[in-house]
């Protein structure tokens, strides 16, 4: 465990000894967890409070640090039927570490669920419903694009293409981190052929994409939206983000991570709307911005060439 690490976890069980609403569970996960911690990294929790009505997420800042937040009733626990028939939308249990657990319950489960994840069992059935998320979103790609809407299409063939990745990095080395993602594809597969394909601008650099995500984000908080990935504390953590991968020069990694977080505001003030609609409503100088940086159009010979890439890792994934 790096000391990093290890200082963030006292600052984290500090941090919810002093909660004032009473505290069932509380866990930490991401680099934090995986003892990884490094300068430019936050404490990631999820804590479950008894009687809390509605799951939410925050960002907060406690004695110089930030710590992402992610709020849960106490019932919202899942049960062992959930995790069996659902394992991949479980997968975090298998960098979970525990803080507290003040019902003796949490560590019984995350034990059981970590042997469950990494059984042959648990892993054909995560192989089972990765096969059709993949599926489903590489035929929406599919739909988009034969309706003109490329945009829309290459979120659909990229978060296909995503999740098989996730699958091949889960099943090789047991890990859910984003960060571990594209350099093992790197060193594993063929990340040359996926990096081909969405073609980044060249001079799309990492100064670049910071100041276009901070106007995207400045935008939709004066158009009245409320959602906590507007902050400028949660735009802190991208910087610190950007700032860890420019220093190991993963400029293509800065693009992917932050394509990313700008999908996630899309998604939180979109209300449905398809992403190639979503964008003409903007204002023109965020628009030109947006679309030459963070998202980007796919046409249909990409959208195809995506997909097969997205299957053939499905394939390597069943062998």
């Amino acid at each position: 465990m790096s000391y990093r690490s290890k200082y963030l976890t006292d600052l984290a069980k500090k941090y919810i000894q002093e909660w004032e609403k009473p505290v069932l569970y509380a866990s930490l996960h991401g680099s934090v967890a995986r003892g990884e911690a490094d300068q430019y990294s936050d404490a990631d929790l999820t804590v479950y409070l008894e009687g809390e009505a509605s799951a939410y997420s925050m960002d907060t800042y406690y004695q110089g640090e930030i710590l992402q937040l992610h709020i849960q009733g106490g019932k919202e626990l899942p049960l062992q039927e959930e995790i069996t028939a659902n394992p991949w939308d479980y997968r975090s249990f298998i960098e979970t570490v525990i803080i507290t657990d003040s019902a003796h319950h949490y560590q019984e489960l995350t034990d059981w669920a970590k042997s469950y994840l990494l059984s042959d069992q648990g892993k054909q059935q995560m192989i089972k419903q990765v096969k059709s998320i993949v599926e489903e979103r590489s035929q929406t790609a599919y739909a988009f694009s034969e309706q003109g809407f490329d945009y829309a299409a290459h979120i659909a063939a990229a978060g296909a293409w995503t999740e098989a990745a996730f699958l091949l990095l889960f099943l090789e080395k047991h890990s859910v981190a984003t960060g571990a993602l594209l350099p093992f594809m790197e060193e594993q597969y063929d990340l040359t052929a996926f990096q081909q394909i969405i073609s980044v601008p060249g001079e799309l650099t990492p100064a670049k994409i910071s100041l276009v995500l901070r106007e995207y984000r400045d935008f939709l908080r004066a158009a009245g939206y409320n959602h906590y990935e507007l902050a400028d504390l949660h735009h802190g953590l991208c910087e610190q983000k950007i700032k860890r991968l420019s220093d190991k020069r993963q400029y293509f990694h800065t693009y992917w991570q932050m394509s990313g977080e700008a999908l996630g505001l899309y998604f939180a003030t979109s209300r449905g709307k398809v992403l190639d609609h979503y964008l003409s409503e903007l204002p023109s100088s965020l628009q030109q911005n947006l679309t030459t940086s963070l998202f980007l159009p796919l046409k249909q010979r990409q959208v195809q060439a995506l997909n097969k890439l997205s299957k053939k890792l499905i394939e390597k994934a069943i062998v």
